[in-house]
């Protein structure tokens, strides 16, 4: 196995001292919808979900149907950690594991939800309770029994400590607002950027947010040939994607939000175009994980769903 350590320089976050570990995980990868089949299992089926576990709290960044697959881990928690969840915005793919997710309906656990506010006068709040009533799911957020509280991120300030990790939040353009996020640690840096249609006039100011980041996770959804007929569907290519890498001095690239319809293969001959513009590239995967506090903590995994 490939070990991803973080060797990043000093970011002045707060001290990790009391950090022994922390895994960030990929549970889900996918765009748009699931994906399910013999022709997507090497890469997986679930919608976006990261997250990342340390000994006092559990953060995630986005709540795709990958989600779920944390459910037995937070049951077999000896008492509830808090959880904090960081939305890039609302699209269905990346809310829809909430309906499957076990502790947000379980007294005990306190879950913080951060976003973006998505149009005048529609906060993190009032986004997720429009999805999560009748006539479209029988449990408001109101009654799912967790201690919910929710953050709308300010642009203006656009950073918090949590966990001993710095959490940045920077806009990307897409058919909705929608945030790209960076997770700092004084062993180096994570930028995801899920869903991100990249323009001439916002390439840099995004390039410039992840210069120097040890693993980039950009949307790459779409091929060259397919973006032609998909303009303002808010997406980058695998080529936009390694231009990026690239201008931004990127150690690694993983690509994600991987099309619905592309199978095993047609990522698989993805990632071979997009290695011939930037080597270090590999494609995000159910079950990938990296080592925060510690190189040998936990090397990359990569396993089938």
């Amino acid at each position: 196995m490939l070990e991803l350590p973080l060797t990043g320089p000093d970011t002045g976050a707060d001290p990790e001292s009391s950090m022994n570990y922390a895994t960030f995980i990929i549970h889900g990868a996918r765009g748009s919808h699931p994906a399910v089949g013999p022709g997507f299992r090497t890469y997986g089926g679930h919608t976006s979900c990261f997250s990342i576990e340390t000994e006092s709290e559990l953060i995630l960044l986005d709540a795709g149907s990958g989600i779920t697959r944390l459910n037995e881990v937070c049951t077999a928690w000896p008492s509830p950690k808090p959880i904090s969840i960081f939305l890039t915005h609302y699209h269905l793919d990346h809310i829809t594991g909430l309906a499957g997710f076990r502790p947000i309906y379980s007294p005990g656990y306190r879950i913080q939800f951060y976003g973006g506010p998505s149009a005048p006068g529609l906060s993190c709040q009032s986004a997720l309770e429009r999805f999560f009533q009748r006539p479209f799911w029988p449990v408001p957020m109101a009654d799912m029994g967790s201690d919910v509280l929710y953050h709308d991120l300010d642009l203006d300030q656009p950073s918090l400590h949590i966990g001993g990790l710095e959490i940045r939040w920077f806009p990307v353009p897409h058919t909705e607002p929608c945030l790209a996020y960076q997770v700092r640690s004084r062993r180096g840096s994570i930028t995801l950027s899920t869903d991100h249609e990249t323009t001439p006039d916002t390439e840099e100011a995004f390039t410039d947010f992840a210069r120097g980041t040890d693993i980039l996770i950009q949307d790459a959804q779409y091929t060259p040939a397919e973006i032609e007929s998909r303009r303002g569907w808010g997406h980058c290519t695998w080529e936009d994607a390694a231009r990026i890498a690239t201008r931004a001095n990127a150690k690694r690239l993983l690509l994600t939000h991987h099309d619905p319809d592309h199978t095993d293969a047609d990522l698989d001959a993805i990632l071979e175009q997009t290695r011939r513009q930037f080597k270090n590239t590999r494609l995000a995967t159910t079950g990938m994980a990296f080592s925060f506090a510690s190189a040998e903590a936990a090397p990359e995994t990569a396993a089938a769903v």
